[in-house]
This record gives C-alpha cells, sequence and structure tokens, in this order.
C-alpha cells in the first residue's frame, strides 16, 4: 500500500497517522504495509495496558492486510488469532452508517423509501396491539415501515425480538 492509502486508511478509523505517510514520503524504499504501520501505532496501547488487543483487516483493491496485535487473554498472555470471538455490541452502528450514507449520496438508496422496497419479506408487516394470559393479537400495520424510521430507532421494533417458533 502506498503512503496516501495508509493515511487515509489511519484518518478514517481515527489512528494517529504517521508523519511520514502524510507528507507521502517513504520510510524506504519499498512501500511500507499498513500492517506495520497498525502494529507501530497500535503495540503501545497494548504495551500499556490501555488495550489488550486488536484484530484489523483492512482491503485496498486486491491487497488484504490483516494485523493481529496484542492478546485474546490477558491473564495468560495468550496472543490474538484469527479465531477468536468477540462481542461486536454497538461497533456495528458506526460501520452501518457509514455504509448507508454512501449509499444515499451515490443514489443507491433513499432514506424514505419503504424498507420493502429493499426486502420484500417486509411488505405485510403487523403490530401486537395487545398480550393478554398468553394471547397475542396482532393488527395490520397502519404505516409503512421506510429506511429512516428503522434507522431512527421508530419502526416499532422491540429491543429483543424473540427467535422462538410460536
Amino acid at each position: 500500500m502506498n503512503a496516501k492509502t495508509i493515511a487515509a486508511l489511519c484518518l478514517a478509523v481515527g489512528l494517529s497517522c504517521p508523519a511520514w505517510a502524510l507528507d507521502g514520503a517513504q520510510p524506504q524504499a519499498e512501500e511500507r504495509s499498513l500492517k506495520a504501520t497498525l502494529k507501530e501505532t497500535l503495540q503501545p496501547f497494548v504495551d500499556s495496558g490501555a488495550l489488550a488487543g486488536a484484530i484489523s483487516i483492512l482491503i485496498d483493491g486486491d491487497v488484504e492486510e490483516t494485523s493481529l496485535i496484542g492478546y485474546a487473554d490477558l491473564r495468560t498472555k495468550r496472543h490474538v488469532t484469527l479465531d477468536d470471538m468477540y462481542m461486536q455490541c454497538s461497533q456495528t452502528k458506526g460501520f452501518c452508517g457509514v455504509t448507508v450514507a454512501k449509499l444515499v449520496e451515490e443514489g443507491r438508496l433513499n432514506l424514505d423509501d419503504p424498507v420493502s422496497k429493499y426486502l420484500p419479506e417486509f411488505k405485510d408487516l403487523w403490530v401486537e396491539t395487545s398480550n393478554s394470559n398468553g394471547v397475542r393479537t396482532l393488527t395490520k400495520a397502519k404505516n409503512v415501515l421506510t429506511v429512516r424510521m428503522c434507522l431512527n430507532h421508530t419502526g416499532g421494533f422491540p429491543f429483543e425480538i424473540s427467535c422462538k417458533q410460536h
């Protein structure tokens, strides 16, 4: 990867960018890898204990760089591997938001479009109007669910959706 790509990726993910990448100079005759830059940037945080570990998989065209830094288990000092599993929690919201913004900017998505335009299974929605003594009453939804409603959390979805078959 070239210095310009490394600088753009560092800035995009909120990392401090090495000065050589910002001014476009290469520290060596060969191009510096993003993997080395990530390790150089994140290792001090691992060393200080502020960060246990990190996995970064970045793709630039046909070039994929995978960087494994730090520990999956601090107590045993077991290093991070690609087989480790982590809770993502709210981290996906940022990626989703950026993706939606890019699609809107490109004219491929309209926030006021019905969700069913993109996911047909959302065309005929029903809402729970009562739940008494284990008997649920459903009524056909009056409003059309839009992309904007999903992003604003005003689509009427409960915090947890049961996956049980009834």
